[in-house]
C-alpha cells in the first residue's frame, strides 16, 4: 500500500520563507525527495488563507495557486497535477507523484458559486469549508458560540455544487 497524504502547508511555507529553494528539496515536512523516499502515490497541497489578513482572500489564494503550478512545472519529471482518479493512475504509471490541489478556507470563494467553479477549473479538488472563523459558508467549531450553527444557506449551496462537481468536502 502506498501513502496519500491529504494535507501539507508546503506552498504557504515556500511563499513565506525564501530560504526554502523550492518543492524538489527543502527543509520543510514535504518535498519531492521525501515523497519519493516514502514511495508516496499522491500529496494534497493545501492553499491556506488567513481571513484575518488585510488582503483579499481570493487574491492570496490565486497567488498561492500560481506558486503551486510554478513549482509543479519546474519539477514535471517527478510530479504532476491530478484532478481525478484516472490522473493519479496515469501519473503513477509514468513514475510521477500526483499533486492534488486543496483550499483550506472556504472564504476564498468570497460568497460566490462562480468563484468555486473557477477554482475547480484551476484544478482545486478539495475545500475546507471553514477554518477557525465563520465565513459565508458556515461556522467553525473553534469557538463555543458557533458550535451549533452549522452551514449557512449559501453553505448548503456550496456543498451541493461541490458534490455536483465531484470535489472533496473537507470538514476537518
Amino acid at each position: 500500500m502506498r501513502p496519500i497524504d491529504m494535507h501539507c502547508d508546503t506552498v504557504l511555507r515556500l511563499m513565506e520563507d525564501k530560504e526554502n529553494t523550492g518543492l524538489y528539496k527543502n527543509d520543510l515536512s514535504v518535498d519531492i525527495e521525501k515523497l519519493k523516499k516514502t514511495n508516496s502515490l499522491a500529496q494534497f497541497f493545501a492553499i491556506w488563507v488567513d481571513i484575518k489578513s488585510e488582503r483579499d482572500p481570493m487574491e492570496i489564494c490565486l497567488e498561492m495557486i500560481d506558486k503551486f503550478y510554478v513549482e509543479v512545472d519546474k519539477n514535471s519529471q517527478e510530479i504532476a497535477i491530478a484532478t481525478n482518479y484516472e490522473d493519479i493512475i496515469r501519473n503513477d504509471r509514468e513514475g510521477k507523484i500526483s499533486a492534488v490541489l486543496a483550499i483550506e478556507e472556504g472564504a476564498s470563494i468570497k460568497g460566490e458559486l462562480y468563484n468555486l467553479r473557477n477554482f475547480y477549473r484551476l484544478g482545486v479538488r478539495a475545500i475546507t469549508l471553514t477554518w477557525n472563523e465563520a465565513n459565508e459558508i458556515g461556522y467553525s467549531n473553534f469557538y463555543e458560540e458557533y458550535r451549533d450553527k452549522g452551514l449557512t444557506d449559501f453553505g448548503r449551496e456550496v456543498v451541493y455544487e461541490m458534490n455536483r462537481l465531484g470535489m472533496l468536502i473537507d470538514v476537518s
